[in-house]
């Protein structure tokens, strides 16, 4: 397995290059390093993986579950995920005709927010294997990249998703434009005040904690209308300006 890194010299977020190390994580033999950005607060990887779409393609369920197919504690984990999301939602969102799950996985959530809004479902997966599952288990329409989706939807989330992006506000941008004028953004990311939960790990460019969460979705253009606060994750709800 050959991983490729690149080093990074500014923060992904505000594009400063006044930052500090604040330590290192080793995962499978690979280090990387993490930094404090000291304009916005964001903490980011100063060494990150080069080629991500590869990287979760080839190499991310295999190092993290050592095989490439769902296997059943990922999937029982996703789906107790999804129900919590679920409800989430219903508290805070009464009514949705269509929902674009972006980084999928099992499509477990899809599968429930069909069932509970009686809406039109979709979703974004570069892994073959869980993309074919998907597919084949809940008969969903799973694109490979937001590249190919030419229309527009009222709901879309972003579930433990955005911490692995390497440019953000490229991912927040094309949300919008992917969004209806009334449509809503769900993020859902780790909290970095619980450093037990793999916060800082190989895959993970970013960590976040409510204020650099906050911060980057204000530079990008979207206003926070609901903060709920699970253990261990931060979870908004969000409209574009």
């Amino acid at each position: 397995m050959n991983i490729e890194f690149e080093k990074v010299t500014e923060c992904p977020n505000c594009n400063s290059n006044k930052f500090h190390i604040i330590g290192s994580v080793k995962q499978y033999e690979y280090e990387v390093n993490y930094a404090e950005c000291h304009e916005c607060s964001l903490v980011f990887q100063t060494t990150r993986i080069k080629d991500t779409d590869e990287y979760y393609r080839k190499y991310y369920r295999k190092l993290l579950f050592n095989d490439e197919r769902p296997i059943k504690t990922e999937l029982l984990f996703q789906w107790n995920r999804a129900e919590l999301i679920s409800t989430y939602l219903l508290k805070n969102i009464e009514h949705i005709d269509s929902c674009l799950d972006i980084g999928c996985s099992s499509g477990v959530l899809l599968d429930m927010l069909r069932d509970l809004y009686k809406c039109e479902v979709e979703g974004v997966e570069l892994d073959v294997e869980y993309s074919s599952f998907a597919r084949e288990t809940y008969k969903l329409n799973i694109y490979e990249t937001l590249d190919e989706i030419n229309r527009q939807y009222d709901l879309i989330t972003l579930v433990h998703v955005l911490e692995h992006y390497k440019n953000p506000h490229a991912l927040l941008d094309r949300c919008k434009e992917l969004l209806l004028n009334d449509g809503l953004l769900y993020i859902q990311v780790p909290d970095i005040l619980y450093k037990h939960n793999s916060t800082f790990n190989l895959h993970h460019t970013m960590a976040f904690n409510r204020k650099s969460l906050n911060n980057m979705l204000e530079r990008a253009g979207w206003v926070v209308l609901a903060d709920i606060k699970p253990c261990e994750h931060i979870s908004v709800i969000c409209e574009k300006l």
